[in-house]
Parts: C-alpha cells; structure tokens; sequence
C-alpha cells in the first residue's frame, strides 16, 4: 500500500512516496528516514501550514496511538509548534501524546517562558514533577529564568535544591548552562552570597559563569568588588568578551577608576568590539562619570550606529558635568537624527534646560511626556519641578508636585 504525501521543500511540491504495511503500526525504515527529515525541514524556515498537514498525518498514521511506532517523532511536533511561536497548537499536541518525553515537557517550558508566563511555566515545571518526569538540563535553564523574572528567590532555592538532589541521588549532573542559569538566578532575585557559594563550588569556570556573577555584582552595587573579580577572572587566563566589558565599565565610573577604564578601551579595541554599541555606550558614561565628558563626546563621534542610549548617555553626562548648552544641543540632534525621546532622555535634558532657562523648551517637552503617558514616572516628575523651579515658574512647579499622590517619594528623591 502507497501513501502520497505532498509538502512544499524550498517553494516547490514534491510528492514523497511511503510504502506501507497493513500489519499493526509497522513501518519501514524508509518511512521513519523521511518523516525525521521533515521535522528538520519544517524547523528552518518556519512553515507553520507545513506543520499542520504533518501532525494530520502523523494522526491518521497512529503515531498518537497509546501503542504507536516512533513515539518521538511525536514529542518533536510539540517543540516544532513552539518554534513557531504557536503555543496554543502546541498545548493541544502535547495533551493528545500517549507518552510525553522531555523533549514535549521543554518544549512547552520554552514557549511559556518565550511568551513571558512566568507563573505557568512554575506551574507547569510542578506539573511535571508531579507527573513523575525527572527534569534534565534543558528543564532548568527555562525555570530558573521564570523565578529570575518573577524575583522569586524562594521558588529560584526550591529549583537549586531540586538539581543538587538529582545530582546526588540521580546521577543527573548539571552542565555549566545550569551552573550559569542558577547564578544568574540568585543575582537577579538579589542573593548575591548564594550567587558566589555556587560560583565557588563550580570545579570549572567559563567565561559565562564569570560573566554571571560579575554582572551581578556590578547590579548589585560592589563596584570594588566586581573589579576585583575582573582582575582574578584575568589573572586565570580567560579574556573578556563584549558583555563583560560593557558590564564592568560603569564600574569604572562609579569609582572613577579613569585608567582601569581606559585599559578596558584599549581590551575592546585590539579584540575588535570596540565598534559594538553597547561597549561605546558604556566606554562613554565611564568617561562622563570619570569627568571627561569631551572625550566621551569623541567615543560618540566615531561611533558607526548611534541609538537612542548613546544620546542619552552623552546629553546626561553633558548636565553632569556641567555643559548644559551642549546637553540641550545634542538632544535637538538626536530628535532630528529621528531617535526617540524616552524616559531616559527626558530626564536627562531637563536639567539643562532648567539650568538654562529654556523655558519654552522645557514645556515642549513637558507635553511631549504627557502626550507619552510618561508622567506617572517619578523620576520625570522630579526632573520637572526641578526645571520649572530653575526658570522662576515656582506655581507650575507646584502644580506639578500636587498631582503627585505620594509627595514621600519626592522628598526622599529630593534628600
């Protein structure tokens, strides 16, 4: 018996012809050859049309039957759904399997987490441990990212708990993706002490287990001490990529470390990212923090792409540092180079005008950030009484803190 299955490769429609037994669900290895092939087809590109005539005929084939062949291949039309983005297709696949592998179970975790459900993807992660599945590598990455970007630091232990014991009683040992996922974890849930005794504990160390934690001390504050593991990172040979080097930068400005900031400049330029524009944008706020916003304005001037960051980050070192009209200057070239006024840029320029009496300006741009919705940030609102007090226009500057709800916030931004 002959099935003629006809899928579109590359644009045009080739028939695939499968020879088929009438004995119960056996199939011949040319046919098990000619559907994994698809799979691989179906993943790059993307076909979500191509997809759906598969999982009709892997229905019709038995493939779902609770004794069907090739289980597998049914498990991978989840992950194939999910890589197109199609979670609801995939949820449906994966309800119907007989046998729900881990390929199945990761795929539906990577789509929750990619569609930023949080909350369900712990909810499905307990699903599967209820269920008695045993997570694996692929599992936890995807978890500990969920309870990265909820901040639940007790669900985040809950999952490293989880690891150490299938380590120890499984024999399911986690590579350095884990061991990153979960530094990662405990720096983003703001438990930097359980970030180091992790990162102390890894017998070996990549550059992303570094950057991890690194990263995180930075964000957390310890610019010393985030130097001071760039130095030992260093000192064991590894080199720093472009995201360590953007990472450990505002370092440098924080601590006005000028030289240490510029031998990373000089790191970025012989490794070649100097032209990258998250390493620019951090080489120029290192040097507008270190008090030498005439060099940053150099870095800005030979960089190839500019972004709304790279604006910001030179017209709030300009205020900074006392360059008030070039502040203002800067932020007209940046609204006719098309670049978009943000939060950032808002609160960064308005100084200056203040400091300059741009009054007309400054109420541009007050409604500018009302048309914008950008009112409710307080950091905006603080930023506008300031520039309103600064021109003289005390009752506008008023009016202003009286809309405000909670008048404690700007009197603790204002001590």
């Amino acid at each position: 018996m002959l099935f003629r299955i006809r899928l579109s490769t590359k644009g045009n429609a080739n028939a695939i012809l499968i020879p088929l037994t009438r004995q119960q669900h056996s199939l011949p290895i040319l046919f098990t050859t000619t559907i994994s092939s698809l799979f691989r087809h179906l993943n790059s590109p993307p076909n979500l049309l191509e997809a759906r005539r598969l999982h009709a005929l892997l229905l019709v084939l038995g493939f779902f039957h609770p004794t069907g062949p090739h289980k597998s291949l049914s498990s991978q039309l989840v992950n194939v759904y999910v890589n197109f983005g199609c979670l609801r297709y995939a949820f449906l696949t994966f309800t119907q399997l007989p046998h729900k592998s881990n390929v199945a179970w990761n795929a539906i975790l990577r789509g929750l987490v990619g569609a930023g459900h949080f909350t369900q993807t712990i909810q499905f992660y307990h699903s599967m441990l209820i269920q008695g599945v045993t997570p694996d590598n692929y599992t936890y990455p995807l978890v500990l990212k969920a309870c990265s970007c909820l901040h639940a630091l007790e669900l985040g232990r809950w999952v490293h708990h989880t690891i150490m014991y299938n380590e120890l009683h499984r024999k399911i040992k986690p590579n350095l993706y884990v061991q990153c996922a979960v530094i990662d974890m405990f720096v983003k849930c703001g438990s930097l002490e359980d970030a180091r005794m992790v990162f102390e504990e890894m017998p070996v160390r990549d550059l992303a287990s570094w950057t991890a934690l690194i990263c995180g001390t930075v964000w957390d504050g310890e610019c010393l001490e985030a130097l001071s593991l760039f130095r030992k990172m260093r000192s064991e040979g590894l080199k720093p990529d472009s995201v360590i080097v953007a990472s450990v930068l505002p370092a440098c400005g924080r601590l006005e470390a000028l030289k240490l900031g510029m031998a990373l400049q000089g790191c970025a330029f012989r490794s070649g990212f100097d032209s990258d524009v998250y390493v620019s944008n951090a080489i120029m706020d290192m040097y507008c923090k270190c008090g030498d916003p005439l060099e940053a304005h150099r870095v800005f001037s030979h960089m190839v792409y500019r972004d709304t960051v790279s604006c910001s980050t030179l017209i709030a070192g300009y205020s900074q540092n006392g360059l008030y009209r070039e502040s203002c200057e800067l932020y007209v070239r940046m609204v006719n180079m098309g670049l978009t006024t943000n939060a950032i840029v808002a609160t960064s320029v308005l100084p200056a005008m203040g400091k300059l009496k741009m009054l007309k300006q400054g109420k541009e741009l007050h409604n500018f950030v009302l048309k914008e919705g950008l009112v409710s940030d307080v950091v905006i609102v603080s930023a506008l009484i300031d520039m309103y007090a600064n021109c003289g226009s005390i009752k506008e500057a008023e009016s202003i803190f009286e809309s405000i709800s909670d008048k404690d916030i700007m009197k603790n931004l204002g001590s």
